[in-house]
């Protein structure tokens, strides 16, 4: 995959609704070529993932974002969604989990949140097999973008009390910027307790939150 595809996500960026995304500091770890395995992406983006922590929050604190053809997973959703399970399975085993301490999280955990490299890390999957309307749409074929966010980088940009009428009107006035240019975010998702649910959106607007950590994992 060319290099010249960040250019896709950067484009996202820069025309989405979020105020805060428009103006974020992000970098790109190496795309992931169309005849990976899951689990040479896992092992590639790992090691990217990690260097990320050690030396490139520094510069780029918003995040770190990766191109993968939608081949690696497979060319539906409901493949996305098994995929991005194995992809998950294959980061935890890089950093250092056994098998036996991968099925004993608790993912359903409203307190679990994503930690590689010894970073916690926010993570939204973006794809061209959501629809054109959805905040999570990427406008090119075959391609799936996942992103990974510090969760420091919330404190700087967003109220630290969720309780606070400060935040509320900043997540309303977000949603109604999106709403209003035809791109509605699904509320009922986003506010739902379980980080990982926010992962991986629905397909289509008023679906059932997408429990990608029950899917089967395929052969990696």
């Amino acid at each position: 995959m060319s290099e010249n595809i960040n250019n896709i996500f950067r484009a996202v960026k820069a025309e989405t609704q979020c105020p805060f995304a428009q103006s974020a500091t992000i970098t790109f770890a190496r795309p992931i070529a169309a005849e990976s395995s899951i689990s040479e992406a896992g092992q590639q983006l790992y090691e990217d993932i990690a260097a990320y922590v050690q030396e490139g929050i520094a510069t780029a604190p918003d995040g770190l974002a990766v191109a993968l053809p939608n081949t690696v997973f497979g060319d539906d959703f409901e493949a996305l969604r098994s995929g991005f399970n194995s992809l998950y399975h294959v980061l935890k085993i890089h950093d250092g989990y056994t098998e036996e301490a991968i099925a004993t999280e608790n993912i359903e955990d409203p307190g679990w949140q994503l930690t590689m490299a010894g970073q916690r890390l926010f993570t939204i999957v973006f794809s061209s097999l959501y629809p054109a309307d959805s905040p999570r749409h990427i406008p090119e074929a075959n391609t799936t973008f996942v992103f990974f966010q510090p969760v420091q980088s919330f404190a700087t940009r967003l109220p630290f009390d969720k309780d606070s009428t400060e935040f509320k009107r900043t997540k309303a006035n977000i949603r109604s910027r999106f709403a209003h240019a035809g791109r509605a975010y699904d509320g009922a998702i986003n506010d739902d307790p379980r980080e990982a649910a926010k992962y991986l959106a629905p397909q289509h607007l008023g679906m059932q939150v997408v429990k990608w950590w029950e899917s089967d994992r395929p052969e990696v």
